[in-house]
């Protein structure tokens, strides 16, 4: 018996799920993937120097001239989430087609929320850009 069948949760995960007839996978992996590759790319140092901090360094200049917008920084993240994608791509030796197992949606919504985490974070200064 799981966990959330025993505190009264569903009983089926796939029923309350139907599986996507394109991708063939469900939301909730879908959305397991988001995290994973969320965290993943966080957690690399060499994508934060390559891709973060020249990204954060623009946008706290911004920020201190008074002329960020939230809005137009949301695809300067997709270089940093595009080779973090792959990166992930490689070392978990995925077999499928990487268009289909990260899709535009999928990138765009971690640009998203890669944007506002960071945004709030830099303007705080919560990062040495110097």
């Amino acid at each position: 018996m799981k966990l959330y069948e025993f505190f009264g949760g569903p009983s089926n995960e796939a029923d309350n799920d139907p599986r996507d007839d394109l991708s063939g996978k469900t939301q909730l992996e879908k959305e397991k993937l988001a995290d994973e590759l969320y965290w993943f790319i966080l957690d690399d140092d060499h994508l934060h120097k390559e891709c973060f901090m020249p990204i954060a360094r623009e946008i706290a200049e911004k920020q201190k001239s008074g002329k960020f917008d939230h809005g137009e920084y949301l695809d300067k993240w997709l270089p940093m989430v595009n080779k973090g994608c792959l990166k992930y791509y490689k070392e978990h030796k995925m077999t499928e087609d990487p268009r289909d197992v990260f899709s535009k949606e999928l990138r765009k919504g971690l640009c998203q929320r890669l944007a506002d985490q960071h945004h709030r974070d830099i303007e705080k200064g919560e990062y040495k850009l110097g």
